[in-house]
């Protein structure tokens, strides 16, 4: 999990001094916070080197953000996570073994030569992938590809969808996304 923060903020300074962190993410479009699902993911903040090998990924997902680039005093922190709690509703939570962390696979260092490779081919492989799953668009392009799944940003909206089985490189990758995989 990344923040991307800056140092003159007070949360920077506080994690600075004390390193322990909880987050909690539930649906955003659902109001109804104490009934639906939702995870809080307890850990260690930790500064990161440099921001260049995070940056364009950050920016797919974030390109709101690319003025903040500019400026040096915002940093890429990790949350290291050490325990994580999920309510799937009103009664109903349980803690989350320590199996919740993804070992380094070929992807990760894959992911921005594919898309690019994947967004610079027509957008009807990409629409046809998404019809697939019982969604028509009219403009979309890959923001992400990891281990579990991707994320689409499609007529404006983002959207992810699960592999089926993890992926470990570009090429598992191609064939969960349902595109053909020409050379």
């Amino acid at each position: 999990m990344l923040l991307f923060i800056s140092g003159l903020a007070e949360h920077t300074k506080n994690l600075l001094n004390d390193p322990r962190v909880s987050l909690i993410t539930h649906d955003q479009n659902d109001p109804r916070i104490q009934t639906q699902g939702r995870v809080t993911v307890v850990g260690q903040a930790e500064p990161l080197e440099g921001r260049k090998p995070y940056a364009a990924r950050w920016l797919r997902y974030f390109p709101e953000n690319a003025q903040l680039f500019e400026l040096g005093d915002f940093s890429f922190f990790r949350i290291v996570p050490q325990s994580v709690r999920h309510v799937a509703g009103f009664g109903q939570a349980r803690w989350i073994a320590s199996h919740f962390a993804v070992p380094p696979y070929p992807l990760m260092t894959q992911e921005e030569n594919l898309l690019t490779r994947l967004n610079a081919e027509p957008q009807d492989k990409l629409r046809h992938c998404l019809q697939l799953r019982g969604i028509s668009v009219e403009r979309v392009r890959i923001l992400g590809i990891d281990c579990d799944g991707f994320d689409v940003e499609a007529d404006g909206r983002m959207l992810r969808f699960d592999f089926a089985e993890p992926v470990a490189d570009a090429e598992s990758a191609l064939a969960a996304l349902s595109l053909p995989n020409e050379k």
